[in-house]
């Protein structure tokens, strides 16, 4: 008899630690950096330290962080930086300079192709 309750105690805690793993893993796609910068067509600037990319009006826009997981995206939000994303959150960028709102809106556009 207590053989068969070891077990019963055995298959619960891995059948709980299953369900456990199951949901830890379900954060959301991680993106490389180099997904990122071909969706949106980024070019590193003159310094090399960022990014950059044209909107329709010529303006460069500054991408100053590449975010590749929805925990940076969140990170950055609860921050209260400007950070335009895919649509599941699970990638973006840190649109820092002039000309935010145009370029928030552009580079939401380039993001949602990542899904």
């Amino acid at each position: 008899m207590r053989t068969r309750y070891w077990w019963v105690a055995l298959a619960s805690m891995v059948g709980s630690c299953g369900l456990s793993f199951a949901s830890a893993n379900q954060v959301g796609s991680i993106w490389n950096k180099s997904e990122i910068i071909r969706a949106m067509k980024l070019e590193k600037t003159a310094s090399g330290h960022s990014h950059q990319f044209l909107i329709d009006s010529g303006v460069a826009c500054n991408v100053a962080t590449i975010l590749t997981t929805s925990n940076a995206v969140k990170l950055y939000l609860s921050a209260g930086d400007v950070i335009a994303t895919n649509p599941d959150q699970t990638a973006g960028v840190k649109i820092v300079g002039g000309e935010t709102r145009d370029c928030f809106n552009a580079a939401q556009n380039l993001l949602s192709t990542l899904k």
